[in-house]
């Protein structure tokens, strides 16, 4: 995730899907070392792409290093969860 200085980055993420889901996924950012956070987001059924907000922390030192850690939860007709993660690392230009 390339960022720039200022309040919040914006993260758009991308779903693959497989013919056996297709339902909605909520996204979420999972607690951050380095005090970022975001509002909970959904993948609409059969869309594969969001756009989460990240709210970056007043005290973070420019060009510091951060690793950003989101989680989508869905759910088949047949009551299984599905999980999804992704891991991006922060890059300050």
């Amino acid at each position: 995730l390339v960022a720039r200085e200022g309040p919040t980055l914006e993260c758009r993420l991308e779903l693959e899907r497989t013919p056996n889901f297709t339902g909605s996924m909520d996204v979420e950012l999972l607690a951050s070392a380095a005090g970022f956070s975001a509002d909970p987001v959904t993948i609409k059924a059969n869309e594969t792409a969001a756009v989460v907000r990240v709210h970056v922390p007043g005290n973070l030192p420019p060009q510091a290093d951060a690793t950003l850690r989101f989680r989508a939860r869905g759910q088949l007709p047949t009551s299984t969860s599905i999980v999804s993660e992704a891991t991006l690392n922060v890059v300050w230009k």
